[in-house]
């Protein structure tokens, strides 16, 4: 028997979904967000694509079958909040509007488009167990939305990865 009793369970330290931890650094001569969030990032969560695999499907007269095929683009959702200057909708939206539509001018090649986030998952004693800087673009929207309640103004955005290193 594979499960010999429950101790085996309580002897694995589990992950929690609130042991991470993130931080742009800018890119391209452009820096990270302005302060107050020039040394950390308020994002409440990461969405972050770690494997994909699409696979080609064959139907052939006795059983179907599939094949592995390739990969989809890598991606990051972040959900974050802001304090009341908008000052990190101002720092995407800069991003978007000067770095890479150049003010309605055209479009930038995709290498100068890039910033590079850092992010760490990390163990239960709150240090990073591995981490990935990702060079990143954004993609989609990022709506504003007003409310006639009293909650802190919550975003999300998403990002293509163009390229990753593992820095942990």
């Amino acid at each position: 028997m594979y499960l010999s009793g429950i101790e085996k369970l309580r002897s694995v330290d589990w992950s929690r979904t609130y042991l991470w931890d993130i931080y742009f650094l800018g890119g391209n001569g452009y820096g990270g967000p302005p302060y107050p969030f020039d040394s950390w990032f308020p994002a409440t969560e990461v969405d972050e694509l770690v494997c994909s695999i699409t696979t080609h499907d064959f139907s052939p007269p006795l059983r179907p079958f599939s094949i592995p095929g390739s990969s989809n683009l890598k991606r990051l959702k972040i959900s974050f909040i802001d304090d009341v200057y908008c000052t990190l909708e101002k720092y995407f939206e800069e991003w978007v509007d000067v770095q890479i539509l150049n003010n309605g001018l055209g479009v930038t090649p995709v290498e100068e488009c890039l910033r590079d986030v850092l992010i760490y998952r990390l163990g239960a004693d709150k240090k990073p167990i591995h981490g990935y800087i990702y060079s990143i673009f954004p993609a989609g929207d990022l709506p504003w939305n007003g409310r006639s309640t009293s909650n802190m103004n919550e975003y999300s955005i998403d990002f293509v990865v163009w390229r990753f290193k593992k820095v942990l």
